[in-house]
Order: C-alpha cells, then sequence, then structure tokens
C-alpha cells in the first residue's frame, strides 16, 4: 500500500491577495499589477504547504468559488444571484442554464489557472508535485443549476451533458498538460441521488484513477455509487462526516481502489492527533492499493494559520500509517 498527501480545493487567501483583489475591483489595480500578484502570493502562500504535500492544487486563488469562473468556459450558461453551499455559513454564485451547454474550444479561465500552475511547476520546492485543477462535479453543477430552457427537462439530463459535453473534453484538455481533474461531489449523497441519478450522469466519464479524482464530501454517499465509481477512478470520502465508512470498507471498496481519506476537518480549528488518526486509518489502508491523506474538504476558509498547521498534520499522518 501507497500512502500520499493532498492539497483539496482552496487554500486561504492571503491579506495582500485579498487587498489585491478590492484594488482590482474598485479599478485601482491593472490586469498586468493583479496577475503578478496572483503568482507572488500563491507561491508564497503554498511554498509553505508545499513541503509536506505529494498532491497539490492552484489554491483555487483565482477562483470566487467551486463554480465561478469556471462556468464562463461552458456555453449556455451565466453567473447566478448568491445561494448558501449546503449547511455552510459562504455562498456560491449558481450556474443559470441558458441554452444546449457545452465546453468552450478555448477555455480562457482554466487556461489561466493553467498558466498559474505551469509558473509553480518551475519552482524547486514545486518539483515532482502532481497538480490537481478543483472543478465542480456534474451532480453539484446540476444541483445548484436554475434552468430557464426548454433544452433539459431535468436536472439527470443537464448533468448527463455536463459529463459529455464539460467534463470529458475538459478531461482530454488537460490530459496533455500533465494535470488531474479533481471533481468536488458533495451532491454525491444519498439524499440528492433520487434527484440526480449518479449511475446514468457517470456512466461515460471518460479517464481512471490517475487523471481523475472524484471528491465526496459532506453527506453520506450511497456505498453502491462508492463501489462502482472506486473501481474506475480515484475516490475521495468524507471520514470526518461519514466515520462509518470504515466500520465494514469492504462493503463499499472497489477492486484495486485508490482512496483519499478525508480525515482532517476542514471546518474546525481543532487540530488531530496523528497518532489516533493514523491508527484510525489503519483498517481502510490495509484494504486500497493506494490512499491519499488530506482534508474531508476545502482548507481555504479557515485562518491561514490553521489551514498551514493542518496540512503539517498529513505528512506527520503519512510518516505514522508507514510505521
Amino acid at each position: 500500500m501507497q500512502a500520499f498527501t493532498s492539497l483539496t480545493g482552496g487554500f486561504p487567501r492571503t491579506r495582500s491577495f485579498a487587498n489585491a483583489v478590492r484594488r482590482k475591483e474598485k479599478g485601482k489595480l491593472g490586469v498586468d499589477e493583479f496577475w503578478e500578484t496572483v503568482v507572488r502570493e500563491t507561491k508564497r502562500s503554498l511554498a509553505r504547504a508545499v513541503r509536506y504535500l505529494d498532491y497539490v492544487t492552484d489554491g483555487m486563488y483565482l477562483c470566487d468559488d467551486i463554480f465561478n469562473p469556471f462556468i464562463k468556459d461552458i456555453e449556455g450558461v451565466k453567473r447566478g444571484w448568491l445561494v448558501r453551499f449546503y449547511d455552510n455559513n459562504f455562498f456560491v454564485r449558481n450556474p443559470i442554464v441558458r441554452g444546449k451547454i457545452r465546453l468552450k474550444p478555448n477555455p480562457s479561465t482554466v487556461d489561466e489557472r493553467i498558466r498559474l500552475v505551469n509558473l509553480l511547476s518551475r519552482e524547486p520546492l514545486f518539483a515532482g508535485k502532481s497538480f490537481r485543477l478543483p472543478i465542480p462535479g456534474p451532480l453539484t453543477f446540476a444541483d445548484f443549476s436554475v434552468i430557464e430552457t426548454s433544452e433539459y427537462n431535468d436536472n439527470t439530463q443537464l448533468a448527463v451533458d455536463y459529463v459529455k459535453d464539460v467534463l470529458n473534453p475538459l478531461i482530454e484538455y488537460v490530459r496533455g498538460k500533465g494535470l488531474i481533474i479533481e471533481i468536488h461531489e458533495p451532491s454525491l449523497s444519498a439524499s440528492q441521488a433520487s434527484i440526480v441519478d449518479w449511475n446514468e450522469v457517470y456512466r461515460d466519464l471518460i479517464g481512471g484513477k490517475e487523471n481523475v479524482h472524484i471528491i465526496q464530501y459532506f453527506n453520506q454517499p450511497p456505498l453502491e455509487a462508492l463501489q462502482t465509481l472506486s473501481s474506475r477512478f480515484t475516490i475521495g470520502v468524507d471520514l470526518v462526516e461519514n466515520p462509518s465508512l470504515l466500520d465494514n470498507p469492504d462493503d463499499w471498496l472497489g477492486g484495486e481502489s485508490v482512496i483519499q481519506a478525508g480525515v482532517i476537518d476542514a471546518r474546525n480549528t481543532k487540530l488531530e492527533d496523528p497518532q489516533e488518526t493514523a491508527k484510525t486509518l489503519k483498517q481502510l489502508a490495509d484494504k486500497v492499493d493506494a490512499i491519499i491523506i488530506s482534508s474531508n474538504t476545502t482548507l481555504e476558509f479557515l485562518p491561514e494559520t490553521v489551514a498551514h498547521r493542518k496540512t503539517r498534520l498529513l505528512a506527520r499522518i503519512k510518516n505514522k500509517l508507514a510505521r
């Protein structure tokens, strides 16, 4: 069994970066100067964390939320109004679907994020790291979308097209650029499964364990979904919210699974005990080909100092798990 560590989703923005965003919005900071700030602050922040990580993201520094600005790269969609993201105290702008959706031939916001990753990868500290690009999953995209077109009769139909005409082209687009697609799918839960048919939606998703990581969090996922998807892709499970998944891993593991174990609570400032966490993970680690140790969801809403401490915990858990 191999063990790795990973950053999931975004990372807290530095004060300098937050100030730059406000100045840009007020027209007091030009495009070039803002880009220089993005690169400098992303390097500065992630450089402290990356030494403890095998997988890293772009920190989502160029993103307002998991949907924006990515939906600008999708034809037939515009940015909507603020809505609460599940039972959290933060909000996202939901996608408004006005027509048939598909990935634009030149996805400019994705290209800008890839450009940032390329700059990071040239830094010595980032050498040998695998980069993941966080984007919304089809179920989550469909659940938060407002359909204002006759092109789609229901959310499942919209999610199927999102896989076929947005995700699959995106996976192909970034495959040659050495990036992994990190699909955020909190809607993969028992309560949502009857609304959006996960089996139908994910049936035609391309890629495999090495380049598609599906990250589930917050809710209790259907065990059948985890078993089916973990046989094809790398799957992330929220073991903070769903510790019962560790009781009988055979009930939901697919063959030759690579599992991301979300054992660090990103919704709490309390620091976990690495010894106890590693001990808890042992049963799961013994049943998979590889385990990726991570937070259960994005760390971006924690204080920056706490996020760095939690990142260091990942490496300590990995070391203790290997003993």
